[in-house]
């Protein structure tokens, strides 16, 4: 089954550099042509609507769902390209490393292709897991029950999709590139809609 990388973007100058080195991190691995970048539609950013239209372009596929702003060690892509079937989703990662402006300057200067350690940043690792950053699915699964586009601007709607499916996590790093703060601006809405959704009442 072929394999597509599918990354939710909206322009944004804090983040290009490390999204221009993300690319060329999953190009060297996985081909040329490997990455489709989905835009969010106008208005506040919607990272389900962006994609629930990247995924849906690639029927037959399995798919990295892939933040501007993340990446993990080589053999745990690779597992989980290898592994992820219909029946369930993947989640690479099971700490969450968030990277400092100093360690994405670091970054930056290195070669993408080089293979990534998953002893890099050690002192910054934390015990939580991170709800999104790198998922893995097939077409067929992720098709079945796409992210709900109503929430907008940040937070929650990952949180709500990984209710309602299948996961499974591996052991590992999750690397997170340093940028500017998002606006936090819609996420008590997002709660919100979180809740009533649980409830049963959206």
């Amino acid at each position: 089954m072929k394999v597509k990388v599918v990354i939710p973007w909206r322009e944004d100058a804090s983040r290009k550099p490390g999204f221009d080195w993300l690319v060329k991190y999953y190009e060297h691995r996985l081909g040329a042509g490997s990455v489709h970048v989905s835009p969010s539609p106008p208005g506040p950013f919607n990272r389900s609507a962006a994609i629930n239209a990247g995924v849906r372009q690639f029927p037959d596929h399995k798919i990295v769902i892939s933040d501007a702003d993340c990446f993990i060690c080589n053999h745990g892509l690779k597992r989980a390209i290898d592994e992820v079937d219909d029946t369930e989703m993947v989640i690479p990662h099971n700490r969450f490393v968030p990277g400092n402006y100093r360690q994405k300057q670091w970054l930056l200067n290195k070669d993408p292709t080089e293979p990534v350690r998953a002893n890099w940043w050690k002192k910054r690792r934390q015990r939580r897991c991170a709800q999104s950053g790198i998922w893995v699915v097939t077409y067929d699964f992720f098709m079945a029950g796409p992210m709900d586009e109503r929430f907008i601007g940040w937070g929650c709607e990952d949180t709500e999709f990984l209710r309602r499916r299948k996961t499974r996590r591996f052991n590992g790093p999750l690397y997170h590139i340093w940028h500017k703060r998002p606006s936090k601006r819609q996420f008590r809405r997002n709660k919100r809609l979180s809740r009533d959704i649980r409830a049963g009442r959206k």
